[in-house]
């Protein structure tokens, strides 16, 4: 018999004042998350009558699911594995990175009274294809028309291979991942320091704005996911060789950023092989180049084609949660965590314009911030490309390229001139710092001075010792970069005020933008850090480090504070994470490959990485919930053997008994009472 729907009686969780929708400030343990929010008590919950996060129906979890499943077949918990001892070494086999050449040498030593259950890695290998994986991989052949021809005066055409996965399944793989039940949050909130709501707080994605604006365009019971997509280039071979793999990583916003972070939570799932292609079929490098931006939007609009028809006016789709609930889900596109040149590629804007607003490319030196862009930037594309002919001035002026149809043109809620959160690694630790501030500081004080410096400072439990200085790294990474950034101030000790006040101010905006939380306090400061650099920056042209400040790194820190008020902190953004992405999905993978036609083998790696850290997860549950099914069957038959064996004794022992049937709604209660006591032995109360 299926489980009876999950329906919390909206009266139970309404306040009996309010008769509006006017949000209140609610005790964090009437929510069913509140055990999921780590802020203090004053959380203004989403208005409680659109029920945002609430679940429609319990439903099995995909580890009960699979328990149903083993026992209905009659199969033990290992199976198909025969003992603990054997899961456990068919996974380190599988995991360490051994050759399938070294592992049919170990199989075949003559060990004494040692039973292998597999006799080649073939066999291993068999073996773990049969356990359950994440979704399929696909692939899809694009073809992309140049301007060379060819013998016959035809176009030349160029098939290239996109290997991806449906990313609905993507999501569902996530969501429903009992491994992440404590960190999911499923209904947006606002955060104060106190009833009076004068100070805001913003930290995980759901304490932003964007969540509250976009669920209150939706219905009651609806469950937003945020997709959040990370992306990158990444060279594949070491010393030698052109191998390039370009991943695309999705994950969603309901998982607290700290749970994101880490790799060996698997919150991440890869989606997608972007092709590299040379793109030869083109005869001139321009040619070249828009022809790859149009083979990049088509390739992420087949990725996201699942999403297009699920907008806020459509049922969303239901999905099975790892609370062993369903809910009416909404997956949105949020967010890109790319780089400037990836942008300005999603975008369709030009390198050395802004993604965001629509600042002269000539003033980005400017704190005053530029009128914010908006899709109608979309509508004069189609104009020109509707008619070639007509006027480019805007365009020009808005640096448009001319892509014809935008991956994200039709998706959904999704505001691509608003997706793009600042990068704390590439814009500020290894940007504005390492690559801009340092070497004007080296050109004031001269490299060795600096270098000097930095060989006396005083060591300290908390600081990085550079005894060599910092002329002698020759691989810088945002680790040495940060560990610069505590004592640079003292490196500057007794230079001009306005330099030391420059520089200062500077560091302020980078650590300010780096917490973990932001309070309406703190971005007050950020804003003010940002505006004493402004008042200063003119000594680094006064001392000849630099003769100008108009490039994007710096133009974009004045958007970090919309960013923090629509996305939450910046931490949960940074593309350190994508980086270390790169060796768990694309790295390594391609290693244990033979670099023949790579990428086919890669993803087949990389589903049997996730179905060992399945089953890895399932036998750690099921070692404590494998017999509970079993148990109740016993008990079940227990009481029927008693019943048949002493009907006597439960005839005599019954007419002493009263019982009590309670109906769902908890309101009508039917008394069974002996038989002989009255007539009216049954009775409604």
């Amino acid at each position: 018999m299926d489980d009876p729907p999950f329906l919390p009686p909206l009266d139970d969780h309404l306040n009996e004042n309010t008769g509006s929708r006017a949000a209140t400030v609610e005790d964090a343990d009437d929510d069913p998350d509140a055990s999921q929010d780590p802020e203090d008590e004053f959380v203004e919950r989403f208005p409680v009558e659109s029920r945002a996060g609430y679940p429609l129906r319990s439903c099995p979890s995909i580890y009960e699911s699979h328990r149903i499943r083993l026992q209905a077949e009659d199969k033990e918990m290992w199976s198909p594995f025969e003992s603990e001892g054997h899961w456990d070494l068919a996974k380190w086999l599988a995991t360490s990175g051994v050759s399938q050449n070294k592992i049919n040498s170990f199989l075949k030593l003559p060990v004494q009274d040692a039973k292998f259950p597999f006799s080649s890695a073939r066999g291993l290998y068999k073996t773990i294809d049969t356990l359950p994986k994440g979704p399929e991989w696909k692939t899809s052949d694009i073809k992309v028309t140049g301007d060379r021809l060819t013998d016959d005066g035809a176009p030349e055409v160029e098939t290239v291979e996109l290997y991806f996965r449906n990313i609905l399944e993507c999501i569902q793989d996530i969501i429903g991942d009992p491994a992440l039940k404590d960190d999911m949050k499923c209904a947006p909130c606002r955060v104060w320091s106190d009833e009076t709501k004068t100070e805001r707080f913003y930290s995980e994605m759901w304490t932003g704005d964007w969540w509250w604006e976009t669920q209150m365009r939706l219905p009651q019971r609806s469950t937003i996911v945020p997709v959040i997509f990370a992306t990158d280039k990444t060279n594949l071979s070491l010393f030698s060789g052109d191998k390039v793999a370009w991943p695309v990583y999705m994950t969603i916003g309901n998982l607290n950023k700290s749970t994101r972070r880490k790799v060996s939570r698997r919150a991440w799932r890869l989606v997608g092989y972007l092709p590299v292609a040379k793109l030869e079929c083109f005869t001139t490098q321009e040619g070249r180049r828009v022809g790859g931006w149009e083979l990049y939007h088509e390739c992420m609009r087949q990725i996201c084609e699942p999403l297009y028809s699920l907008g806020p006016e459509s049922g969303g789709v239901e999905m099975a949660c790892s609370d062993n609930k369903s809910r009416r889900i909404y997956p949105f596109v949020a967010v890109f965590t790319v780089d400037h040149p990836e942008r300005c590629l999603i975008a369709c804007c030009k390198d050395n314009y802004c993604p965001e607003c629509e600042v002269d490319p000539k003033k980005r030196e400017d704190p005053t911030p530029s009128k914010p862009r908006s899709r109608s930037c979309i509508e004069l594309l189609d104009v020109f490309i509707q008619n070639p002919l007509s006027d480019t001035a805007e365009l020009d002026r808005l640096g448009i390229r001319s892509i014809k149809n935008p991956f994200w043109r039709n998706l959904p809620v999704f505001h691509v001139y608003k997706a793009f959160p600042p990068d704390l690694l590439h814009q500020l630790h290894k940007g504005i710092f390492h690559s801009h501030l340092v070497p004007w500081i080296c050109h004031i004080l001269g490299e060795q001075e600096v270098d000097a410096r930095f060989k006396c400072i005083p060591k300290h439990s908390t600081l990085r010792h550079f005894a060599k200085g910092i002329l002698t790294i020759s691989q810088w990474t945002g680790r040495e970069a940060k560990e610069m950034e505590k004592v640079m101030v003292s490196v500057l000790g007794g230079e001009r005020t306005e330099l030391v006040v420059c520089a200062r101010a500077l560091l302020d905006f980078i650590y300010y933008s780096s917490f973990t939380q932001h309070s309406t306090e703190t971005l007050e400061l950020m804003q003010s850090s940002l505006a004493v650099f402004h008042d200063n920056k003119d000594v680094f042209v006064e001392l000849g480090a630099r003769e100008h400040f108009n490039f994007p790194k710096f133009h974009a820190l004045i958007h970090f504070i919309d960013h923090i008020k629509r996305w939450g902190s910046l931490d949960g953004y940074n593309t350190e994470i994508s980086e270390r992405l790169h060796i768990e999905f694309a790295k390594v993978p391609y290693r244990r490959s033979n670099r023949k036609d790579h990428l086919r083998q890669q993803t087949l790696i990389m589903n049997r990485q996730e179905a060992l850290h399945f089953w890895s997860n399932f036998i750690r549950w099921a070692q404590d919930n494998w017999r509970d099914v079993e148990e109740d069957d016993d008990a079940d038959d227990a009481d029927d053997a008693s019943s048949e064996a002493g009907s006597d004794v439960a005839e005599i022992e019954s007419t002493n008994a009263t019982i009590t049937i309670v109906d769902e709604e908890g309101s009508a209660v039917v008394q069974v009472k002996p038989e002989g006591e009255d007539d009216d032995a049954i009775r409604l109360s």
